[in-house]
């Protein structure tokens, strides 16, 4: 401890030794004898002492208040404040909240004296540092959202990486994508609910002054409007970061957010019926075997494909598989499609993979599976246990589902034996997609399903009556494409 004399150049002469406690609140004098200082608070060398500490001075007799001044105990620069003694404890408490991360000298005089007369025989000084400006939080947008989603918080002096900040939403911690002093991007944890975000960093915390709202995707929905097209939008995909949605006279749209759309040249006006991503790319296909792919879901270019039919979707990874009218199945080598072989027969609407096997599916509860090598063999006919047409498919890593007419929906975990689970409407189902957490499937009348088991189904207000083609999205936000260009999200942005 580097306790200085004080007034007059006086040394203190302590009679005993003189003791620091690591980074406690005092520094603790052991005197013996004579009037003198038993113990100071903020320690000497004291760092992140509050802007509203006091400072005390305990001596080893009582203390004279009368003879305890602000020129006897006094904080130099002049730093006014009240003092009070008590037994043998004087306190000075600064009238005014003390500057951040300022170090400041207090001094006592030999001025200072104990009820039975005796002086202090030596002033004493000492400094301590106060803490660092605490951070603010500013704003954070959007103000509600659902775990997954990416919140944007602004403020002042967070820490300058990732590294040294550290966000909570209700008190539970979320992951950080990018942060500096100014800026943090977070993403809303799992078990999250409606209150304040918290960041804690280098120079200290802050809270938000109102709440992040949790409103779980699915239960609000937003209608665009305006639409970024009157065009009826077939089609939706997503790949994490972008969603592109596809539709009739060759148009193809994206976004990041689900809201603001731009419209890229596709080099076609034949009718896109389906998108997918296949880990690597987009790719669309339609009317008299078109086929498209991007990777950004702008710039799109031609896929050579070996047939002149309809294809109805296109779904898989490696391979890529697209299905269409009379039967016809096609598989992506290498930036080309192929025809496969199929007896010609009922259409195929839709497709899908589950573990080592693609299923395609459609008119009348057609099926056909292949193993992920035979793609290009012959399928073998399924049974279903309808006879409805079947449209559209989406997986969970252990289960399969399809929908199709009349509400239709089926599951399986093979995608050899499907089981029929109630929907709960009569509604033509005519896209689904499984988003991570459930499923959610959209259909004719703005119809909107979803479950997290594929058996259990429960209805979502869409808020529309127009068909819903397609849908895609993230827990954090769903995107559900229509007829006339009709494209609903949820959650809704702020303010709507």
């Amino acid at each position: 401890m580097s306790v200085r004399p004080g007034h007059h150049s006086l040394r203190l002469i302590l009679a005993a030794a003189l003791a620091v406690v690591g980074c406690s609140d005092h520094t603790i004098v052991t005197t013996t004898g004579q009037f003198a200082v038993e113990r100071i608070t903020p320690p000497d060398n004291g760092w992140n002492v509050p802007v509203t500490a006091r400072i005390q001075v305990t001596f080893n007799q009582d203390i004279d208040p009368a003879s305890v001044t602000d020129s006897s105990f006094f904080i130099h620069g002049n730093v006014r404040g009240e003092i009070s003694c008590n037994g043998r404890t004087a306190t000075l408490k600064p009238a005014y909240p003390l500057n951040y991360q300022q170090t400041y000298s207090v001094s006592i005089t030999p001025d200072i004296t104990a009820r039975s007369g005796e002086a202090v025989k030596e002033g004493l000084t000492w400094q301590f540092t106060t803490l660092p400006e605490p951070p603010t939080i500013a704003s954070f947008s959007p103000s509600f959202g659902y775990p997954g989603a990416v919140i944007t918080i602004r403020g002042t002096r967070f820490g300058p990486n990732i590294f040294q900040n550290f966000v909570f939403f209700s008190g539970v911690r979320a992951a950080l994508r990018t942060a500096d002093s100014s800026t943090i991007v977070a993403v809303v944890p799992e078990g999250a609910i409606t209150g304040r975000i918290r960041v804690s960093c280098v120079n200290g915390h802050a809270t938000s002054a109102t709440d992040f709202a949790i409103i779980k995707t699915g239960e609000t929905w937003q209608v665009l409007d305006p639409s970024p097209t009157d065009l009826t939008l077939n089609d939706v995909a997503y790949n994490g970061e972008r969603f592109v949605a596809v539709g009739n006279q060759g148009i193809a749209i994206s976004s990041i957010d689900g809201v603001h759309w731009s419209r890229s040249y596709t080099g076609t006006d034949s009718r896109l019926n389906a998108v997918t991503w296949t880990g690597e790319r987009f790719i669309a296909v339609g009317t008299g075997g078109k086929a498209i792919t991007s990777i950004f879901g702008a710039g799109w270019f031609s896929v050579p494909c070996d047939t002149a039919v309809i294809l109805n979707d296109v779904f898989g990874t490696s391979p890529v598989v697209a299905v269409g009218e009379g039967g016809a199945i096609v598989s992506l080598n290498r930036l080309q499609f192929q025809q496969g072989l199929f007896e010609r027969g009922e259409w195929l609407y839709g497709g899908g993979f589950l573990g080592n096997y693609f299923f395609a599916f459609g008119h009348h509860g057609t099926m056909l599976r292949a193993p992920v090598s035979g793609v290009l063999g012959l399928w073998d006919p399924v049974e279903t246990p309808t006879d409805e047409h079947l449209l559209d498919a989406a997986n969970s890593p252990d289960l399969a589902v399809i929908v199709g007419y009349y509400g239709t929906i089926l599951t399986s975990t093979d995608a050899l034996t499907w089981a029929q689970a109630t929907s709960g409407t009569a509604e033509h189902l005519g896209g689904i997609t499984f988003d991570g957490h459930e499923f959610v499937s959209v259909g004719t009348g703005g119809v909107v399903l979803r479950s997290r088991d594929g058996t259990d189904w429960r209805m979502s207000n869409s808020g529309v009556a127009t068909t819903l083609n397609g849908i895609a999205g993230s827990p954090a936000r769903w995107v559900a494409v229509g007829d006339s260009g009709l494209i609903i999200i949820t959650p809704p942005e702020p303010g709507e």
